[in-house]
């Protein structure tokens, strides 16, 4: 029998190793984008979350997740949390951590967080400010979609 093991993309290797630590000892952190991934930055201090470009890879889910924990974490202790997105393309798994995070945000709210969500879109693309308009409609945020 011959086994073989498969190594994880690169770009979540480097990010997790990267981002270890961060939820007790940094302020914030920034991940760049790569064609396939988004631009990430998350500040500690003022609880707020920027996800840019594109979301697509196929492991998006394990990307998020230690990103998600983080501001989750931190929410605990803060009123209020800021989530701007502004994709250009996302996935099907990107669009469940997406429907995972406002759950939590909207669950923030009704138990007197203040939270704020801005979408951002370019106005060329329709399909994205659909999206954007439907999470509005489905949650219970502070909810801005905005065209540029």
């Amino acid at each position: 029998m011959t086994t073989s093991s498969i190594a994880a993309p690169s770009y979540l290797t480097s990010y997790t190793n990267t981002m270890t630590g961060f939820s007790s000892q940094s302020q914030g952190f920034v991940l760049d984008a790569t064609s396939t991934t988004p631009l990430i930055k998350y500040s500690k201090s003022h609880n707020s979350l920027v996800v840019r470009g594109n979301s697509i890879s196929t492991n998006m889910e394990d990307f998020y997740k230690p990103i998600m924990a983080m501001l989750k974490n931190d929410a605990l202790t803060s009123r209020s949390v800021t989530v701007e997105v502004s994709l250009i393309n996302m996935n099907l798994p990107t669009l469940k951590v997406l429907f995972d995070l406002f759950k939590y945000l909207e669950l923030k709210k009704l138990t007197g967080g203040n939270v704020e969500v801005i979408w951002r879109v370019d106005a060329t693309n329709p399909e994205m400010i659909d999206t954007g308009l439907n999470f509005s409609d489905l949650y219970d945020l502070d909810f801005k979609v905005l065209t540029k």
